[in-house]
């Protein structure tokens, strides 16, 4: 029996070890990839995707299901080297994707049918001698964003054709030949990394389509003899170039965006170059004038445009900041040119014949020069022009009639320019009535002083004026419009005053004709003058009326109401006059009656007399108040009129 349970405990220990020799892998995710003929029978090619997963590299491996995997990934697991046991069990493997994991160092590859190889995003320093060697059929490698500080050792079998091989985002600080010699790549990506020389005789480029080595510290590029055959694209943004020569490179795109060179030949069949920011004073373009079809130089210190005035077929050019101060002829020959820019130069001049009457201008720009004009014989020469840039310039004046000159132009750009306020305001009138011209606001330069619609404008004490198309002074017209409004006013306020005066006169001759009546007692005389008088005061209330609303109509009636008792007050005493003059002195009882007639004739004028102090008082309250809204009016004009010259 001892025996026996030893036996039994001997096997299971046996099956127990057996089993950890081979591991079941684990697919997270199955995805079906299409249908193919294969072994005189169709398959299905299946994908399986590995996620989080340790993976040592002493191990067997097998899948739990038999079909038939053409692409295999690998993500966020654990891994120091690429399973070669897995990828024997994998004889169709196409596709091999290693991404977010702890490798570090990629060993000798296996796989005969492997055509791409992506093993990015993890942490690789070395590589194996020959490492896809034995990787017959690789076309695309990518092995970015790593930690790859040099490559030194041969990677491929020598006369190997890979499509793409991509290196960026390492630590790349020496490439030596042996890795690029005898391999010929189509696209070589090497940007973001820490090259400091790259010699294109180390390299094999007779293939090479894409070559990009921007975003490294390059110091030089070295080129000698014809290698290339094919037309190349060569990106070496970002670097720290002084000076480059690329005659020997049969280059399609050169873009050198932001180094420090200064001095640049090309030649071949280049169709476009992009070399803003550099300090380039110094260009050689030789037979890419031909070719060349778009360029873009700003930000450099070129004075000379000699080379570029020969590139008969370039459509687009871009010159901004540089020093050019005058361009001569340079553009006559370019007939095919659609957009022009020399933003940011010294231009202080266009003339007529340095542009071709057959050109077909559409874009122009030429914001911030020192022009100081812009006249009809230059606006004829841009008959498809759609776009005109004139910002920060000197210009004090342009023609209105914009779009007879230029009859595609929608969009102008008039900022920071010496535009005169009423100038610019007529201008901008018409624009707006003429309805097809859009004019837009520079906003690169803040407007602090006196502008209108956020164009900025001058004004000047002296001999300005402005004319419209009548030949009128339109400025004067507009102030004595003003004025004329004013002196209006001030009219009718002085007419109301001189009224004011005349009936204070007739109050007055109504004053002194009461006093001379009473002195003499005299009423029989002067009732005719006062009627006179008083119908004349009645005329003037209601002359006034109009003007002073119910004060007056108050006033008057209280007038006529006392008229009427004085009338007929007068009329008895002309009717008694003679025989009070007889029983005046002898007979007590009229002299009573006389004296209560003449008490009653005084609390009429006594009346009166009040009622003309209270016209007196109600007039010059009046004028007083006239003359302060005289005085308010006033100050209101010359506020206007300062409103006015601010415009």
């Amino acid at each position: 029996m001892w025996h026996l349970r030893n036996v039994i405990i001997l096997l299971c220990f046996s099956v127990s070890v057996l089993g950890l020799e081979k591991i079941n892998v684990h697919c997270h995710d199955w995805q079906r990839l299409r249908d193919v003929y294969k072994g005189n029978r169709y398959q299905t090619e299946y994908k399986c995707s590995i996620v989080n997963f340790e993976l040592p590299n002493d191990r067997e491996y097998y899948f739990d299901r038999q079909v038939m995997i053409t692409s295999l990934e690998i993500k966020d697991s654990t891994i120091s080297n690429i399973p070669g046991a897995l990828l024997k069990i994998l004889p169709d493997l196409e596709t091999f994707l290693v991404t977010k994991t702890t490798l570090k160092n990629v060993n000798q590859i296996n796989c005969e049918e492997l055509k791409e190889l992506d093993l990015s995003s993890n942490a690789i320093i070395s590589f194996d001698e020959n490492a896809f060697y034995n990787c017959q059929n690789l076309k695309a490698l990518n092995l970015s964003h790593n930690a790859i500080p040099s490559l030194t050792k041969p990677l491929f079998k020598p006369g190997k054709h890979i499509k793409k091989l991509d290196l960026s985002n390492n630590k790349i600080t020496e490439l030596s030949g042996d890795v690029l010699k005898e391999v010929e790549i189509e696209k070589l990506i090497l940007h973001s990394n820490l090259l400091e020389n790259f010699n294109m005789n180390q390299f094999n480029g007779q293939s090479c389509e894409l070559l990009n080595i921007s975003y490294n510290n390059l110091k030089s590029f070295n080129v000698s003899g014809d290698i290339l055959k094919k037309n190349l694209t060569l990106s070496l943004q970002f670097n720290k170039l002084t000076k480059l020569d690329v005659k020997n490179l049969n280059v399609k795109f050169l873009d050198v965006f932001n180094n420090k060179i200064e001095s640049l030949a090309m030649e071949g069949s280049c169709q476009k170059l992009n070399a803003q920011n550099n300090l380039i004073s110094d260009l050689t373009l030789g037979t890419s004038v031909l070719s060349l079809q778009e360029i873009n130089l700003s930000h450099n210190k070129l004075g000379n445009l000699q080379d570029i005035c020969k590139c008969t077929n370039l459509i687009e050019l871009n010159l901004d900041d540089n020093l050019i101060d005058n361009i001569g002829s340079c553009f006559y020959q370019l007939t095919k040119l659609k957009k022009l820019s020399l933003r940011k130069n010294y231009i202080y001049h266009l003339f007529h014949d340095e542009f071709n009457e057959r050109n077909i201008i559409q874009h122009l720009n030429l914001a911030f020069n020192r022009l100081e004009a812009f006249d009809e014989s230059v606006m004829s020469v841009f008959k498809n022009l759609q776009y005109l840039d004139l910002s920060g310039n000197q210009i004090s004046d342009i023609s209105d009639n914009l779009n007879t000159w230029m009859s595609n132009l929608n969009q102008i750009g008039l900022s920071h320019n010496k535009f005169k306020c009423s100038r610019l305001f007529m201008l901008m009138n018409k624009i707006k009535r003429n309805g097809r011209l859009n004019i837009f606001i520079d906003k690169t330069l803040p407007v602090n002083a006196t502008n209108i619609d956020g164009i900025q404008c001058y004004r000047y004490s002296e001999g300005e004026l402005l004319r419209d198309s009548n030949g009128s002074d339109v400025a004067r017209a507009k102030l004595d419009e003003k004025f004329t409004f004013l002196s209006q006013k001030l009219n009718n306020l002085e007419r109301k005053f001189n009224d004011f005066k005349d009936f204070n006169e007739t109050i007055q001759e109504l004053r002194n004709s009461i006093n001379q009546a009473v002195k003499n007692k005299d009423i029989s005389n002067s009732n005719n003058n006062l009627t006179a008088i008083i119908e004349n005061l009645s005329e003037s209330i209601e002359k006034n009326s109009n003007s002073t609303d119910k004060k007056f109509e108050y006033l008057e009636n209280i007038v006529k109401n006392h008229s009427e008792m004085l009338g007929r007050s007068m009329s008895e005493n002309y009717h008694s006059n003679d025989r009070i003059n007889d029983e005046l002195l002898t007979n007590p009882k009229y002299i009573l009656q006389s004296d209560n007639s003449t008490n009653a004739a005084n609390y009429i004028i006594i009346f009166l007399l009040a009622v003309i102090v209270f016209i007196n008082l109600f007039v010059i309250l009046k004028r007083f108040d006239t003359f302060g809204f005289r005085r308010r009016n006033e100050r209101e004009n010359e506020s206007a009129l300062t409103n006015f010259s601010t415009m």
